[in-house]
């Protein structure tokens, strides 16, 4: 077995990054408030709770939907590392180039990542 893990050929990587942003545009223009502010906007003023509910659904619905967005992801990525306690894992390829860590060293960046995923509740 190679000292490195496998890693994506040079059109892999490139299909693979343009996957990433084309998902990251719905986030993008929801943040941006595309689909929200401008609609609701009249409503806000109008009624003697709109304000509360917008910063409601902002600043502590949008923390509660990252969180569970990234523990859905923690799990499905993260959580075999701490079962074999080997980063990157078997037959998985990755970007650049990267060693194969066992042990403590690649349980403990999985255990930061969930520390960090918690933080969000």
């Amino acid at each position: 077995m190679s000292e490195y893990a496998p890693k994506y050929t040079f059109k892999e990587g490139i299909r693979l990054r343009l996957l990433y942003v084309l998902y990251s545009m719905p986030v993008i223009l929801f943040l941006w408030g595309i689909f929200g502010i401008t609609k609701i906007s009249y409503w806000l003023e109008c009624s003697s709770y709109g304000r509360q509910v917008f910063f409601y659904g902002e600043f502590v619905g949008m923390y509660i939907f990252f969180g569970c967005v990234s523990l859905f992801f923690w799990i499905k990525n993260d959580y075999p590392v701490i079962k074999l306690k080997q980063y990157p894992l078997p037959h998985k390829k990755v970007l650049r180039k990267i060693k194969y860590k066992y042990g403590w060293r690649a349980v403990m960046p999985v255990v930061i990542k969930l520390i960090i995923c918690i933080s969000f509740f």
